[in-house]
């Protein structure tokens, strides 16, 4: 994922050079979360991409268009999984 930001203060460049267990941890954090604003989005946006282009299965929780943010997800194999917690 590259970013064309050309300020490199974006979340996608964040979130592009974070590991997936960092994005995993920010995921968690924000479950629960019922505000909205422009920022959280483009935050998600950026989660979203990092998870689809990860290589794990992550058809559990994400679709092309969406993220269900309504449970904690963990690795579990080849797999980023829902947890009930």
């Amino acid at each position: 994922m590259t970013c064309t930001c050309g300020d490199c203060k974006c979340y996608e460049c964040e979130y592009a050079n974070a590991s997936i267990d960092e994005c995993i941890i920010a995921f968690i954090r924000d479950v629960g979360n019922r505000g909205w604003v422009n920022a959280r989005g483009r935050f998600l946006s950026a989660l979203r991409k990092k998870f689809q282009q990860s290589g794990f299965d992550c058809s559990e929780f994400l679709t092309n268009s969406s993220m269900s943010m309504a449970k904690k997800i963990r690795i579990e194999g080849h797999k980023i999984i829902q947890i009930d917690e």
